[in-house]
């Protein structure tokens, strides 16, 4: 599968930003690394195994009591332990916390970064569009900027930081992800597809967008001018208005849109 420890590296990075971690048992001197997913992933899974095996054998673990009380039902991978572990603990780990070093990135490869979205992403539907977003709400503002650089210089693509506020148990924390600029999506896709077994082919299909295939022509309510937009662009009221009248209006400190007459937006 890999002609060299680089690409194998690569493909460990990709999963261990993700949903795998790196530890060691308490009589044990080196470390192994350990994932688990739920059992709607178990095809994933074997594949993640099929990868792992290439280093050390992987002990398979199906329908795990997972969650508090094993209410849920999960699967588990378990790896031999390694110095090769060892090595990526002490790039990755900081006083017992996850975190990312910009070196270690920079072996980053294809099946790396497609376990990583297969891990944390989701194809999130905002308006009408699908864009992939990682969750990488697990590292700090500065981590996920050093991810989101590598990514670029690595495969040319532009993750941009989106931050949010988590209401965790009544405390307030702003949490950072990762969003992919729309118009690198279709190259994203066709990088990491060879790599998306059936179960996770949902996290790249498009079928839900309803982007238009060509612009349609509105009137500018303010200046009459014609404008072309995306359908999705247009209220359903079919009222719009263009940006130079738009931001006119949004100009006026003095009150409403209602006190500028239609004269004045439109003599400059």
């Amino acid at each position: 599968m890999f002609s060299s420890k680089l690409e194998f590296k690569g493909a460990v990075i990709g999963t261990l930003l993700g949903d795998s971690s790196i530890v060691k048992y308490p009589e044990s001197r080196v470390h192994h690394l350990q994932i688990t997913h739920c059992m709607e992933q178990e095809e994933y899974m074997l594949e993640k195994k099929k990868i792992l095996e290439h280093l050390t054998e992987v002990r398979f673990y199906r329908d795990q009591p997972n969650g508090k009380d094993g209410k849920y039902r999960c699967c588990r991978l378990v790896t031999r332990s390694h110095p090769f572990y060892d090595s990526l603990r002490d790039h990755f780990y900081h006083e017992g916390r996850k975190t990312v070093d910009e070196h270690v990135l920079k072996c980053m490869s294809p099946l790396g970064l497609a376990l990583l979205y297969m891990d944390d992403g989701t194809l999130s539907h905002q308006g009408n569009f699908g864009i992939p977003m990682i969750a990488t709400n697990n590292f700090n503002k500065v981590e996920n900027e050093i991810i989101s650089r590598m990514l670029q210089k690595r495969f040319g693509l532009q993750w941009r930081l989106n931050a949010t506020v988590s209401n965790y148990k009544g405390i307030k924390k702003q949490i950072f992800n990762l969003r992919l600029r729309l118009s690198d999506r279709e190259k994203f896709f066709e990088m990491i597809k060879e790599f998306v077994p059936d179960c996770m082919k949902y996290k790249i299909s498009c079928d839900k967008d309803k982007e238009a295939k060509e612009r349609v022509s509105i009137i500018c309510k303010v200046c009459h001018e014609e404008i072309n937009k995306w359908p999705q662009q247009i209220t359903k009221d079919n009222e719009f208005t263009c940006g130079p009248c738009h931001h006119k209006l949004t100009r006026n400190n003095k009150g409403t849109q209602k006190e500028i007459s239609e004269d004045v937006l439109c003599s400059a």
